[in-house]
């Protein structure tokens, strides 16, 4: 990989509204955080 397409992944990912989130928690309680906001918790979405 290169340099310039690691400044490319890291601007992106630190642009708004994007990030990293590191989870490790059951679809069960994955399922109560998107009840909270809303959102279905379905595998496609737990995956975006």
């Amino acid at each position: 990989m290169s340099l310039n397409s690691l400044e490319e992944i890291a601007s992106y990912i630190v642009s708004e509204g994007k990030g990293i989130l590191a989870a490790d928690e059951s679809n069960p309680t994955c399922g109560k955080r998107f009840d909270s906001i809303g959102v279905e918790s379905s595998e496609e979405n737990r995956r975006e």
